[in-house]
């Protein structure tokens, strides 16, 4: 775009991304995730970090089972620094990411990296 926009990480109708025509010029929805916010689930839900923790480590198993049929699946973690980022609830991010990064295949990568690898891959 114009701008220097290229994708925005604000829609919660996709799992993958997709390309969409704005202005004339091409733009990309990345995906987004209500489900695993952790202001949502710990702070609206008034959930507990140990269930914050199961239901992070859950989708995350799903994802991969589904990454062995279907190719590379995407999940988008949203943070917030007031809410996980409390000396008490740090652990259960670090213990998640952990956890998730022990598996074989898991590329953290930001929206630009996950962007360009899915148009290489001929998704644009």
């Amino acid at each position: 775009m114009a701008e220097g926009i290229d994708y925005v990480c604000d829609w919660v109708n996709d799992d993958m991304p997709y390309a969409m025509k704005a202005g004339g010029k091409t733009l990309h929805s990345m995906p987004h995730s209500a489900d695993v916010d952790d202001a949502a689930i710990l702070i609206g839900m008034h959930h507990d970090e140990d269930e914050f923790r199961d239901q992070l480590i859950d989708h995350f198993d799903v994802l991969y089972g589904e990454s062995k049929t279907q190719g590379a699946r995407i999940m988008p973690i949203s943070l917030h620094s007031w809410v996980i980022g409390q000396p008490y609830r740090i652990g259960t991010l670090e213990t998640v990411l952990s956890y998730i990064m022990r598996h074989k295949g898991v590329w953290p990568a930001t929206g630009a990296e996950i962007l360009d690898a899915w148009k290489a891959g001929g998704g644009a």
